[in-house]
């Protein structure tokens, strides 16, 4: 598996899948190509891509950077490929050191300033909230009816280097 960042600007050859993969991932609140596409608009926002060794896309992390703060907007990975350590690459990938204590493979742009990570994660979506645990996000705050529709609460969670 092949875990890279690439240019918003350079999201156009895998679209297709990340749209498959972001309506099977969030049924009710799955962005759209439009608000994919506006994702080259923004300095702010990066993404970083998972390609299988079929060079087929199979997961992705959306995050917003600021001068504080990096912010998880979206990640998601294939059906078949999770629980398969996709999304922790992903994670790796972002904040640049391996979850177990290793060496550190990559260091994006701010993180060497050691600067927190913060993301929302829907309260019924066990996997997820396992894994940033695992990853040492903490629990910060509970957002009621986040996501919409179906009003479903969110955990606000930080990760702090």
């Amino acid at each position: 598996m092949c875990i890279k960042i690439i240019e918003c600007t350079d999201l156009q050859p895998y679209l297709s899948d990340i749209l498959k993969i972001e309506k099977l991932a969030f049924t009710y609140d799955a962005w759209s190509k439009n608000t994919f596409e506006n994702l080259a608009n923004s300095d702010s926002m990066h993404i970083i891509i998972a390609i299988n060794s079929q060079n087929k896309l199979i997961g992705y992390l959306i995050y917003q950077e600021t001068l504080d703060f990096f912010h998880i907007q979206n990640l998601a990975v294939a059906e078949c490929f999770r629980g398969q350590g996709v999304a922790r690459g992903l994670l790796e990938k972002l904040y640049g050191t391996n979850l177990e204590g290793k060496d550190p493979s990559f260091s994006a742009t701010n993180l060497e300033e050691k600067i927190p990570i913060f993301l929302e994660v829907a309260v019924n979506n066990l996997p997820a909230i396992k894994l940033y645990e695992s990853a040492g996000f903490e629990i910060l705050e509970k957002k009621k009816k986040y996501y919409n529709p179906p009003g479903i609460d969110a955990l606000v969670m930080r990760k702090n280097f």
